[in-house]
């Protein structure tokens, strides 16, 4: 069984690994799309640190019941952050259209 310490460093690994993935890149060569190019910078440049882990580790797990565990808090409010999340990504969207 791993202890608590390695758990928490491959952890900060993962979220470091996502991180970069998700690093928006404007390159020439860059094969995202307008929209995910926006969503990506405004994730990397317009959320704090927890909101960004939060969003970001909820995209790679793919349920807030999972994304909870993994932060220890229950799925009620993972899910409320996300949802929260969501709409300032929303908001930040609408202010770059307009």
């Amino acid at each position: 069984m791993k202890s608590i310490k390695e758990r928490y460093e491959e952890a900060e690994m993962n979220i470091y690994q996502i991180l970069d993935e998700y690093k928006p890149n404007d390159s020439i060569f860059d094969e995202d799309e307008d929209e995910i190019r926006k969503l990506k910078k405004i994730i990397y440049t317009k959320l704090d640190e927890t909101d960004r882990r939060i969003i970001l580790e909820y995209a790679e797990i793919g349920n807030s019941r999972d994304c909870a565990k993994l932060f220890k808090v229950s799925p009620t409010t993972i899910y409320l952050k996300i949802k929260e999340i969501q709409n300032k990504i929303k908001s930040f969207l609408n202010d770059d259209n307009n």
